[in-house]
């Protein structure tokens, strides 16, 4: 019984005790917008796991009902802010562009975290930016996105055309120049780890623009926000969600992508705590 009053302080519902019916519990959950397999009742009678997972899965269900990304919004605000901030154009040969050497480490400094946190935002940011051009299409957006590429594109030295770079070349080439989507299927197909990275610095004016506007309007979840929220909710394998966003934006993510995300939204920090592995 000790356990299901630890589970009780959790989670804020009674499941019950070992060798009542299991329903008593899952009825319980259910009430909180969570629904789990029975084994899992009888787990967390006996002291296997400790609520945590399902407590965060709980507070995932109030955010979808509150329809709020209000704190997701003012972190991602913020990092666009220090990140047009710490645009500087480069010198010599590369002063004509945006300098992207160590420019996410610098960005994670102004910000005060870590810089794997900040790349696995930016991914997020360009993901949820995506889906909204996808599901919610917004001219203006569409415009502002297409001239920082095209900025991005013609900063590079007006060179001949053989020894401009290959990546910018099969970019130029292969971009629709309407489609978000078309220009990162092509900016990831063509380009290696410090191509994606030369093209953060242009990217960020439009990420900042998307937030601030969004804080300035309506903070309602975005169509990604709730994907994310519900795949939780639901208990669902996070490689389904995964391949799901990879198909629809064509920018590849990664399970700490989505915590991070997901973190945001209902803790208003990429990192709160550390969570179990295991439910």
């Amino acid at each position: 019984m000790a356990n299901a009053e630890s589970v009780l302080g959790i989670l804020g519902v009674d499941i019950g005790a070992k060798g009542e019916p299991r329903e008593k519990g899952m009825a319980a959950l259910r009430t909180k917008g969570v629904v789990v397999h029975p084994a899992t009742v009888s787990r967390l009678r006996m002291g296997d796991t400790n609520g945590v997972i399902i407590e965060d899965r709980i507070n995932c269900a109030k955010v979808l009902e509150g329809n709020s990304a209000r704190a997701k919004n003012r972190f991602f605000l913020v990092l666009t802010v220090f990140g047009l901030t710490e645009r500087t154009r480069g010198t010599q040969k590369d002063k004509d562009r945006f300098d992207s050497a160590g420019y996410t480490k610098q960005v994670a400094i102004a910000l005060g975290q870590n810089p794997q946190v900040v790349r696995r935002c930016i991914r997020a940011m360009r993901s949820d930016l995506v889906y909204e051009s996808l599901f919610s299409p917004d001219a203006n957006l569409i415009q502002g996105f297409c001239g920082a590429v095209d900025m991005y594109l013609t900063d590079f030295p007006n060179i001949v055309l053989s020894l401009r770079p290959r990546t910018i070349i099969a970019i130029e080439s292969g971009w629709d120049r309407q489609t978000m989507v078309d220009f990162y299927r092509n900016l990831y197909q063509h380009s290696g780890r410090r191509n994606i990275g030369l093209w953060t610095p242009y990217e960020m004016r439009v990420l900042h623009d998307i937030y601030a506007g969004r804080i300035n309007t309506s903070e309602h979840l975005t169509h990604l926000d709730r994907e994310i929220l519900e795949s939780h909710v639901a208990g669902e394998r996070p490689d389904a969600l995964i391949r799901r966003i990879k198909d629809q934006t064509e920018i590849p993510v990664d399970s700490g992508v989505i915590i991070q995300h997901r973190n945001l939204l209902v803790y208003g920090r990429p990192t709160p705590r550390m969570l179990l592995l295991k439910t």
